[in-house]
């Protein structure tokens, strides 16, 4: 996948444009984009939705 993507959710997330990241992640993962877990982790914790 490409880090673009999540670089631009980061970005919106950073700058309150959206809530919430997870649920786009899972949502992405729903319509069958794999994504690594410890990928999810990883920008998970740069935006704080993960300790």
């Amino acid at each position: 996948m490409n880090m673009k993507i999540f670089k631009n959710y980061s970005t919106a997330k950073q700058a309150n444009l959206i809530d919430k990241l997870k649920p786009h992640l899972e949502a992405l993962q729903q319509g069958g984009i794999y994504i690594r877990q410890e990928l999810i982790d990883a920008v998970l914790r740069e935006v704080g939705e993960m300790t």
